[in-house]
C-alpha cells in the first residue's frame, strides 16, 4: 500500500503522541491512583477508630451506671449484712431492664458472692450467673477490685470485655465504697451486657457503618486467621479492599485479661476509590483532546509551509515528464529545502536539455526508464522460474525468457540466501515450506542482494507472496531496485562527516581571532587604570569607584575570552604545551598566594599540604598552574565559613611515577545527577548554582581538556551538603596527549 507524505506524517505525529500522551497517563494516572488508595485506607483507619471509639463510649455508659451504685452507702451496708430491703428496693428485674443489664454481681470483702444473677431483658426472666465469671471471682483476678481482708486501698474502676460462650460481654468492675470514699472498700460491683445484635445495631446508626464482630479465638477462616495474626502482632487497624465497590476495616480489642478477645470488621462503600477513578477517566479525557488537538495542528502547519508547496512542485514534475518536454521548468518557491529542491531539479532539467542535443541515444535510453520503469514480477514453483516480465529481464540483465526455468536462488547473492530461506521459504513453498504454511495470500518481505548475469551486484527489496499459479501452489516474487537509497544513505553521511568539518573550522578560527579580541580589552583595562591614578591624584575620588568598575568589568570579560579561545584552541588542536621542569613546592606556594584575599572574602582558611619530597615534574607550568587556580578558586567560591585544603601527594606507580594534587571543600556538593554535567562546556551543576554564585562553566571543562592534553586526568568526588574533592594527576616524566584533550596520553619524545 503507496502512503502519502501526509499519511505519513500523521501516522508518525500520532503514534509519538500516542506514545507521549501513553506514557504521561500511566506515570500521573498511577500517582493519582496511589493518592486516593492512600486517602480511602486513611479514612477507613479514621471510621474503624470512630466505630471503636463509639464502643468504648458503651463501655463509659455502663461504668457510669454502675459507678452510682458501687459508691452509694445502701450499697456498702448490703454487702456487709446482706440485708433484704435492698435486694427488694434495687436489685429488681425492672431495675435490670432499665438499665440494660445482662449480669450482676455483688462481692464481699472476702471475695465471696453475695448476689449473683443473669438476666434477660427482653424475657425479663433471672438465670444463673455464668460460671465462666464466678469460676474467677478470687483475688488478683482484674474483676475483682477491691482488696481483700478490708485494706484502705482499692484498684481502680476497670471496664473491658469478656469472652463468654454465648458471645462477648462487656463488663464494668467497680470497687464499693461508701459516700465519702474514707472507708477500705466493702467489695466489687460487677455488672454485664451482651454485645448483641441491638448493641451492634445502635453502632451502626451512631457511626453510618455496617459493623460485625467476630471472636478471635474461633477464627479460623482462611480470609480471618492472618488478619487476627497481624492485628495480634501490630496493634494497628488492618485494611482489605473485599471488592470494587466495598472495602473493610478490622481492629481488635482484648479482653480483661489483655488477650485478643473481638475483631471488629467495619464496611465502607469505596467512594474515594470512585472518586480517583473518575479523576483518571478525566485525565485519560483530557489527553485524548489534547494529543487530537496537537495532531491536528500540526497537520494544518505542516500542509501549508511543507505539503501544498510539494504537491505544487510534483504537479509541475508530472507536467514535465508528461509532456517529455525537458525545456519546461518547475515552480520555484521559498528560499528553503523545498525551493533548492525546485531549483536542484531546474538545473537538471536544464543539463538534460543541452545534453539532448549531443547524446540521442542517452536520451531515449532515459525516457524509456523514466516512461517504462516497472518493477520485476515473476513466479517460481519447485524451485523454477515459470514467468518473467520485462522489467525482472532488465533487472537481471537477461534476454527475452534467458530467465524461465532456471532457479531465482541461484541468482540470490551468496550472502543473502541464509536470510531468504529463514524469512521466505526460500521461495518455494512446495519444496521448503511445511504443509501447514502452504496458504494462499500468505506474504513475507526483506532485503537482499542479486547477482545479474553480467556480474553485477544490485541492492533489491523482494516481496514473496503465494500464490496459486496453474492450479498449483507458487511464489509471486516482486523485485525493487533500491540501490539508488543505498547510495542516497552514504550520501547523507558524508554530508554529516562535512558539516562535522565544518565545526571544526569555526574552532580553529576562534582560535586564530585571539589577537583581535584581547587587544581593544587590553587597552580598555589598561586606560581605566590610568583614568583612575589621574583620578587619585587630581582629587577626583567620585569618579573612582566607577573606573573600578570598569577594570573588574574589563578583567571578567578578558577571562571569559580567554576561557573560550583556550576552549577553542584545544578543539581546534591549535593550543601549544610549553613542557618545563617545574618545582611543584614553589607552584604550590604561589597559587596559595594568589588565592588568599579569595579564600577570606567568604571567611574560609586554606590549608596547604605539600611535602619538599614531591619535588620536580615535567609539565606546562602555566597551564597547571591555571588549573590549581581554577579547582582552588572554585573551592572558594562555593564554600562559606569552611575549610578549602590543598594536598599534594606523589605516587612512585608505574615506571616514572605520577604527582596527584586534592583540592578538598567543606562546601555545598553535588549530586549524582550534578556531577554529569560538571565538565561539560557551558554548564553548571543546576540554575540556581549559576544565579548565586555566577560563572560560564568553562573553567572546568577547560582543566579536563588541559589535564589530558598534559597526560593526566581530573576526577571529582562529592556528598551534597559536605563538600566535595578535586583530583588533579600527572605524571612526573611529562607525558602528553592528543591536542584536542580527548584521547589518552602517549610520552614526550
Amino acid at each position: 500500500m503507496r502512503l502519502t507524505l501526509r499519511t505519513k506524517t500523521l501516522l508518525v505525529v500520532g503514534a509519538a503522541l500516542a506514545l507521549l500522551n501513553a506514557g504521561l497517563y500511566a506515570i500521573v494516572s498511577e500517582r493519582v491512583r496511589r493518592s486516593f488508595a492512600e486517602l480511602e485506607n486513611r479514612n477507613m483507619r479514621e471510621n474503624v477508630d470512630r466505630v471503636k471509639a463509639a464502643f468504648e463510649e458503651q463501655l463509659k455508659h455502663l461504668q457510669m451506671a454502675s459507678h452510682d451504685y458501687a459508691q452509694w452507702d445502701d450499697t456498702y451496708q448490703y454487702v456487709q449484712d446482706k440485708n433484704p430491703a435492698y435486694e427488694r428496693s434495687n436489685l429488681t428485674d425492672h431495675t435490670f431492664s432499665d438499665l440494660d443489664l445482662n449480669l450482676v454481681i455483688y462481692l464481699d470483702r472476702e471475695s465471696k458472692v453475695v448476689f449473683a444473677t443473669a438476666f434477660d431483658p427482653d424475657a425479663r426472666k433471672r438465670s444463673p450467673a455464668p460460671p465462666e465469671i464466678l469460676g474467677r471471682l478470687r483475688p488478683g483476678d482484674p474483676l475483682v477490685r477491691h482488696v481483700t481482708g478490708g485494706g484502705p486501698n482499692h484498684r481502680p474502676p476497670l471496664r473491658a470485655v469478656v469472652m463468654l460462650p454465648a458471645g462477648a460481654m462487656l463488663v464494668s468492675a467497680q470497687p464499693i465504697v461508701d459516700n465519702t470514699g474514707d472507708k477500705p472498700a466493702a467489695g466489687t460491683l460487677i455488672w454485664g451486657r451482651l454485645l448483641n445484635g441491638e448493641v451492634l445495631k445502635t453502632l451502626s446508626e451512631n457511626t453510618h457503618f455496617t459493623i460485625a464482630t467476630e471472636r478471635a479465638d474461633q477464627a479460623e477462616s482462611p480470609t480471618l486467621s492472618p488478619i487476627v495474626a497481624e492485628l495480634t502482632g501490630s496493634g494497628a487497624t488492618v485494611v482489605r479492599t473485599l471488592d470494587a465497590k466495598t472495602m473493610a476495616g478490622y481492629a481488635l480489642t482484648r479482653d480483661a485479661d489483655g488477650r485478643p478477645a473481638l475483631v471488629w470488621r467495619v464496611e465502607m462503600p469505596r467512594q474515594v476509590f470512585e472518586q480517583g477513578e473518575e479523576t483518571v477517566r478525566y485525565l485519560a479525557a483530557s489527553l485524548a483532546l489534547a494529543g487530537l488537538f496537537s495532531v491536528l495542528l500540526t497537520l494544518m502547519l505542516l500542509e501549508r509551509t511543507v505539503l501544498a508547496r510539494l504537491r505544487r512542485l510534483v504537479a509541475s514534475l508530472k507536467l514535465v515528464g508528461a509532456a517529455g518536454d525537458t525545456s519546461r521548468r518547475v515552480v520555484e518557491e521559498g528560499r528553503d529545502e523545498l525551493g533548492d529542491v525546485a531549483r536542484t531539479v531546474n538545473t537538471t532539467l536544464h543539463a538534460v536539455h543541452d545534453a539532448q542535443r549531443v547524446q540521442q541515444e542517452s536520451e531515449a535510453r532515459y525516457r524509456a526508464l523514466v516512461e517504462l520503469s516497472p518493477e520485476a514480477i515473476l513466479v517460481t514453483s519447485r524451485g523454477q522460474i515459470l514467468f518473467t516480465n520485462s522489467g525482472a529481464e532488465r533487472l537481471f540483465g537477461a534476454p527475452a525468457g534467458g530467465l524461465l526455468g532456471t532457479a531465482l536462488r541461484d541468482r540470490i547473492h551468496p550472502d543473502s540466501r541464509p536470510l531468504l530461506q529463514a524469512q521466505l521459504g526460500g521461495l518455494d513453498p512446495q519444496a521448503t515450506l511445511s504443509g501447514s504454511m502452504v496458504q494462499f495470500g500468505f506474504s513475507r518481505a526483506t532485503e537482499a542482494q542479486i547477482v545479474t548475469l553480467d556480474g553485477r551486484v544490485v541492492d533489491i527489496e523482494l516481496v514473496s507472496v503465494v500464490i496459486d499459479y496453474l492450479g498449483r501452489p507458487a511464489s509471486q516474487a516482486l523485485i525493487r531496485d533500491v540501490t539508488k537509497q543505498k547510495r542516497v544513505a552514504r550520501e547523507l553521511e558524508q554530508a554529516k562527516e562535512a558539516a562535522e568539518a565544518a565545526n571544526a573550522a569555526k574552532s580553529a578560527f576562534l582560535a586564530n581571532m585571539s589577537h583581535e579580541l584581547r587587544t581593544p580589552l587590553n587597552a580598555i583595562i589598561g586606560y581605566s587604570e590610568m583614568l583612575e591614578e589621574d583620578a587619585q591624584e587630581a582629587g577626583q575620588d567620585d569618579i573612582v569607584p566607577d573606573l573600578k568598575k570598569i577594570q573588574t568589568a574589563g578583567k571578567h570579560l578578558l577571562r571569559l575570552i580567554n576561557d573560550l579561545l583556550d576552549l577553542s584552541k584545544i578543539e581546534a588542536g591549535r593550543l601549544e604545551l610549553t613542557m618545563e621542569t617545574c618545582d611543584v613546592a614553589d607552584l604550590v606556594r604561589g597559587v596559595a598566594t594568589t588565592v588568599h584575599p579569595m579564600v577570606e572574602k567568604n571567611g574560609n582558611t586554606l590549608r596547604v599540604t605539600c611535602p619538599d619530597s614531591v619535588g620536580d615534574v615535567t609539565t606546562d607550568t602555566t597551564r597547571l598552574r591555571q588549573v590549581l587556580l581554577n579547582l582552588v578558586g572554585n573551592a572558594t567560591k562555593f564554600t562559606e565559613k569552611g575549610e578549602v585544603a590543598l594536598v599534594v601527594e606523589r605516587d612512585e606507580g608505574g615506571v616514572e611515577g605520577w604527582v596527584s594534587f586534592h583540592v578538598r571543600d567543606t562546601g555545598i556538593g553535588m549530586t549524582e545527577e550534578q556531577l554529569g554535567r560538571l565538565f561539560q562546556p557551558f554548564s553548571q551543576a543546576d540554575a540556581s548554582t549559576t544565579r548565586k554564585y555566577g560563572g560560564t562553566g568553562l573553567g572546568l571543562a577547560i582543566s579536563r581538556r588541559l589535564c589530558r592534553m598534559m597526560g593526566g586526568e581530573v576526577v571529582v568526588k562529592s556528598t551534597p551538603g559536605l563538600g566535595s574533592v578535586f583530583t588533579v594527576r600527572l605524571p612526573v616524566a611529562g607525558v602528553t596527549g592528543d591536542r584536542s584533550g580527548d584521547s589518552t596520553a602517549h610520552p614526550v619524545s
